[in-house]
């Protein structure tokens, strides 16, 4: 739903830069229109936009090849203004961050609710959506962006992040974990779970080895709950 406190009286649509322009004899209101998504987003208003003054029912125009708007007004003023590149990706997160955050400066994680892909910020194509079936959880890139590490429920699941290919099959964790990192390398995942103790709540810390999907040889419990937990730069501590 877009509102303004104007009545508009004319509506153009570029669907090069994804914006929507609307005009009356009283303002102007642009709007950045979300590219298409599971999710459904919503369009999100410009708060900068040209100041028109006094003008006429069609005093708006809107060029979708240069990004460029032209108004005109009663007294025979004409204007240009460029409408502003989009400083947001068309991306979001998953609902749980990972300890820590490794990027490769070329590409990002989508997730939609039960679907995830990966974006490029070069311009590439984005890779097809993968439906896991349910919410995922973690979804984080690693290895220089090699790697997409991602969970949902108590499963793990690692893609090859250019193909959206799994490299082994998914892994049964021990229930929904609640912290994860990975070491710099992206060799090494630790992992944090839930769990019940003689003198209370305690959290289960497991490591994986992410290039076969094998558990360390052994895990370690603590007292809960964790506030932080990171790997050593060569992920052996």
């Amino acid at each position: 739903l877009m509102q303004c406190e104007f009545e508009p009286l004319h509506v153009q649509l570029s669907h090069r830069a994804r914006v929507l322009v609307a005009s009356g004899e009283r303002g102007i209101a642009i709007w950045r229109l979300p590219a298409p998504s599971p999710a459904g987003l919503e369009s999100t208003r410009l708060l900068a936009q040209p100041e028109i003054g006094l003008a006429g029912t069609n005093a708006v125009s809107l060029s979708a090849l240069t990004g460029l708007l032209a108004t005109a007004t009663l007294d025979g003023e004409v204007r240009l203004w460029r409408i502003p590149a989009a400083p947001l990706l068309p991306a979001h997160s998953a609902m749980q961050i990972a300890g820590n955050l490794q990027f490769d400066g070329e590409h990002l994680v989508d997730v939609a609710g039960t679907q995830l892909r990966v974006i490029s910020l070069r311009g590439a194509p984005a890779t097809p959506w993968t439906d896991l079936r349910q919410p995922l959880g973690f979804a984080e890139l690693v290895g220089d962006g090699q790697t997409l590490v991602a969970t949902v429920g108590n499963q793990l699941h690692v893609f090859d992040a250019a193909t959206m290919q799994l490299r082994y099959p998914s892994i049964a964790l021990p229930a929904n974990p609640l912290h994860l990192v990975v070491s710099e390398d992206g060799k090494r995942l630790a992992m944090s779970f839930a769990g019940t103790g003689a003198d209370g709540f305690v959290e289960h810390l497991q490591t994986l080895d992410l290039g076969n999907g094998l558990p360390g040889t052994s895990g370690v419990t603590v007292k809960g709950p964790v506030r932080q937990l990171e790997l050593s730069t060569d992920g052996r501590r």
